[in-house]
């Protein structure tokens, strides 16, 4: 697409979309590093299901259950990166924040109807209740205290980070869950 872009409209035209992030003097050198480890995080745990989709003598339940997590990670990594919810609170004329309440809605739906064989091991039942509990911390702060408040923004975006990586340990335990067993349905020996 861009390559017909350059094609059709010109070099200088296409060359913001092919520049290195450049910010002012006057910023940090870790400019957005927040949001940057965020992306990162949330798009390894779309890749952690990602990489379980890749069995196929998986059952189908569980190939829905990765399938549904790699997908919604992957949306929120974008998101996280193009302030998609944003843009979507304007279009629906609701707060930004009520968006990411659904996406966690649809979360917990997919965990209750397909993840319930995954949320018995005790490190992903550990790792969502960790997320779960700084994703709501992130939503609090961010939609229902004021904008001005002493620690808002580093308490909502330290939570979103934090759960980010609890995410990751989640989206990890499962993927070494179906790796396991595989392990065990090959006979391997274990290798811990």
């Amino acid at each position: 697409m861009l390559i017909v872009f350059e094609w059709t409209q010109s070099q200088e035209a296409v060359r913001p979309y092919f520049s290195d992030i450049l910010t002012d003097i006057d910023q940090p050198r870790l400019f957005a590093i927040n949001t940057t480890l965020s992306v990162f995080l949330l798009g390894a745990t779309s890749l952690c299901f990602l990489c379980a989709l890749s069995n196929r003598t998986t059952p189908f339940r569980h190939l829905l259950f990765y399938f549904s997590q790699a997908s919604l990670f992957a949306y929120l990594c974008f998101d996280d990166r193009f302030k998609v919810h944003e843009l979507l609170g304007v279009r629906f004329n609701v707060d930004d924040h009520y968006v990411l309440l659904f996406l966690g809605g649809a979360e917990l739906l997919c965990l209750w109807f397909l993840g319930e064989d995954f949320i018995q091991k005790p490190l992903v039942f550990l790792s969502l209740l960790v997320a779960s509990a700084l994703f709501a911390v992130m939503i609090l702060f961010d939609g229902f205290m004021p904008h001005d408040m002493v620690l808002r923004l580093s308490i909502e975006d330290l939570a979103k980070v934090w759960s980010g990586l609890a995410f990751l340990v989640f989206g990890w335990a499962v993927l070494k869950a179906q790796v396991d067993g595989e392990s065990a349905n090959a006979n391997c020996p274990d290798t811990r």
